[in-house]
């Protein structure tokens, strides 16, 4: 009963091949997704390993004990008072002014939509990269977090599967 109105498909002309090329080209089409979800899991694994935890520091008040996580709000921005939990001597990651101390907080950045603290947010935070969701906010946040070159990653996975997507889908 349920498959009744798709006997009315064969009266139209041309639909049978149409049918038969989807399906037809639909293994390729499965084959080119596989690799786009390898190369994006890799990149998510990788991520995982290297960012994990990083971005959960914040700068706190030496003598309230409170987080300093005033924004500066712009029209979809939201850059946290980040800082580097590691060592706090190298110039180039980011530290906290005189009076605060960089210290763990409970959420990761952009209400925790940024997060490589488990594979699966490591996933989610990748598939944001590749298909351009705020894909340069995500690079910032880990920026701030780790090293100002952590850029390399971000482009090197935007840019190889952004050329695979449209190669591959002409």
């Amino acid at each position: 009963r349920l498959l009744r109105p798709l006997r009315t498909l064969r009266f139209i002309p041309g639909m049978k091949t149409l049918i038969g090329t989807i399906l037809h080209s639909s293994d390729h089409t499965f084959s080119i997704l596989y690799v786009i979800f390898m190369l994006v899991f890799v990149c998510a694994s990788f991520a995982y390993v290297y960012w994990n935890g990083q971005l959960s520091y914040r700068c706190m008040n030496v003598e309230t004990g409170v987080f300093h996580t005033a924004t500066v709000t712009g029209d979809f921005l939201s850059m946290e008072n980040m800082c580097f939990g590691g060592n706090p001597g190298n110039d180039d990651r980011r530290g906290c002014r005189h009076g605060y101390v960089c210290a763990m907080y409970d959420h990761t950045p952009n209400d925790e939509t940024v997060s490589f603290d488990d594979i699966w947010n490591s996933l989610c935070s990748s598939f944001r990269v590749v298909f351009r969701d705020q894909w340069m906010l995500t690079m910032w946040f880990v920026q701030d977090g780790t090293h100002k070159s952590m850029w390399g990653p971000f482009f090197a996975l935007f840019f190889i599967a952004n050329f695979a997507l449209v190669n591959l889908f002409p």
